[in-house]
Order: structure tokens, then C-alpha cells, then sequence
């Protein structure tokens, strides 16, 4: 009975922390040809990835608008996990979640021939609540991180650490016999 119990609690728990992420895989095209400074404003959202496989970033989201974050130093060819996080506080719903590549028409006078590219995410947060959410913004944790070997490199960490942990654990069962240590006390 306590089994059963705990499997559900358990299970209750992994839905609650699923409940408020979305996420989405993309790979970069191998065409990609980055835009070579920042272009981005001041009011321009963006992540930058220089230097680095991951990066973490927490923007004010107006609520029932389109948001775009500007995606920038992703390698061509490589691909990406991003992530959005947002606290229970804030009954939203991620729409529409997209990516896009567009040229920087700027940067070539309006022509789209040869013009660097850019890359953006793009969703929507939609109140999820009776009454109303009357916020104007949420915060939103957005991360980017690449895939190597199929796994994204934030959580390569943490199976490194699952699996260390279940090993230590079965050369200690094996050599001290723990279960039947743990019945007869």
C-alpha cells in the first residue's frame, strides 16, 4: 500500500514540475551565416552564445503579445534545446512556440542576397486563469543549450552524477548486503 501511495505521490510531484515548461528542439542550418555584430537593440531581446554550449536568460514576456528573443553566436550546423520556465504564480499558457531564420535586411540596404541571417524564437503568453491575469508581464527563464550525443549539455552533468550514484550504491549493496540491513533494524 505504501508503494502505491508513493508512486502516485511521486507522480503528482513530475507533473507539477513539468506543468509550466515548454520546449523545443532545432538545429541551425548549415547554410547559416550569422550576423557579425549584435545587432539587437536595446529593446531587442536576445541570447547570446558566445563562447559557450548553454545560456540562461529571464525576460519580462507581456502577456496576449508576441515575443521574440533574438537567438545570436549559434554555430551553423549544430542543434539546439531551448527551454522556458515560468513560475506557478503566473497562469500562463506558451503558444505558438516557433523558431524562425531570417536575413538581416538591414545590413545589405533592404536585399536579401548574400545578407547575414538571423535567429529567433517566437512564442505567445496567454493568461490561463479565472479571474483574469491582470499582469501586464510575466517572467519567463528562457535557456538555450546545444545537444551533444542526443542530450542536451545542461543535464550531462546530472547523469553523470545518477550514474556515479547508482554505481556506488551497487558496490556498496554488494559488499555489505544493505537491504538486508535495512529489514533486520
Amino acid at each position: 500500500m505504501r508503494i502505491a501511495v508513493f508512486f502516485a505521490a511521486l507522480i503528482s510531484h513530475i507533473c507539477l514540475a513539468i506543468a509550466n515548461t515548454e520546449s523545443i528542439v532545432f538545429k541551425v542550418p548549415d547554410t547559416f551565416l550569422p550576423v557579425p555584430l549584435l545587432i539587437a537593440g536595446d529593446n531587442q531581446a536576445s541570447i547570446s552564445l558566445r563562447g559557450t554550449n548553454r545560456a540562461l536568460k529571464t525576460f519580462d514576456v507581456p502577456v496576449d503579445s508576441q515575443f521574440e528573443v533574438e537567438l545570436v553566436d549559434l554555430s551553423p550546423g549544430d542543434t539546439f534545446f531551448a527551454k522556458l520556465c515560468w513560475t506557478a504564480i503566473d497562469p500562463i499558457d506558451i503558444t505558438s512556440l516557433s523558431y524562425s531564420v531570417r536575413p538581416d535586411y538591414t545590413a545589405r540596404d533592404g536585399h536579401w542576397q548574400d545578407a547575414p541571417l538571423r535567429f529567433f524564437l517566437t512564442f505567445k503568453a496567454e493568461p490561463n486563469s479565472y479571474p483574469h491575469l491582470s499582469k501586464p508581464s510575466v517572467p519567463i527563464n528562457i535557456s538555450v543549450s546545444a545537444i551533444r550525443m542526443g542530450i542536451p549539455v545542461d543535464l550531462h552533468a546530472t547523469i553523470i552524477f545518477m550514474t556515479l550514484l547508482i554505481g556506488v550504491i551497487f558496490i556498496a549493496n554488494r559488499h555489505h548486503k544493505l537491504y538486508d540491513r535495512f529489514k533486520n533494524a
